[in-house]
């Protein structure tokens, strides 16, 4: 019976072994970001991405970094993909809390005009100071309705998240339906 518990025990840590480098070169890249060494972000996130394709909270932050860094095109390329749901290793004492929205509004006549249904997708970060941060396009509508979700997007008001005692930047999508009704 022991031998057999013993053998389970190195089957298992040798299958848990890798996932444990892993998860600590993400938060060291989370926490690059959160301190907004976003190039250092970038580097690791992009390390963590390579070995492991299907990170979504990776893809997430590394794509943060390179809006931070000015490159849009990576940027929204990075912030697109998705990956598997899993349990994030990243830990807050306080969620994220949304306190105020605003709707989006159809202001495009022609939109309306033309019958146009559907959403429009952002990626946003909410920063640690209760700010709006950066807000990337990730599916848009019509022009005029993208700009009414950025701008109702730009109102929203909010609580940050809070981990290890102080408030940090988050990274959300939101999104917005256009209904005609």
């Amino acid at each position: 019976m022991r031998k057999i518990i013993l053998a389970c025990s190195i089957v298992l840590a040798m299958f848990a072994a890798p996932a444990f480098p892993q998860d600590e070169e993400l938060l060291k890249g989370v926490r690059l970001y959160r301190e907004e060494k976003f190039q250092d972000a970038a580097d690791v996130l992009q390390m963590v991405v390579e070995k492991e394709p299907e990170n979504d909270i990776a893809w997430t932050y590394l794509g943060g970094s390179l809006e931070n860094l000015g490159k849009h095109r990576k940027a929204r390329i990075a912030l697109k993909k998705k990956g598997k749901d899993k349990d994030s290793p990243l830990k807050y004492e306080k969620e994220l809390q949304i306190t105020g929205t605003q709707k989006a509004k159809y202001t495009d006549d022609a939109a309306l005009q033309m019958g146009l249904q559907g959403n429009v997708v952002l990626a946003v970060e909410f920063k640690a100071d209760g700010t709006i941060g950066f807000i990337v396009v990730l599916h848009d509508l019509s022009p005029g309705l993208t700009k009414s979700a950025i701008k109702a997007t730009r109102a929203i008001t909010f609580r940050p998240a809070v981990a290890d005692g102080k408030p940090v930047p988050v990274i959300r999508p939101v999104s917005y339906d256009f209904l005609i009704r």
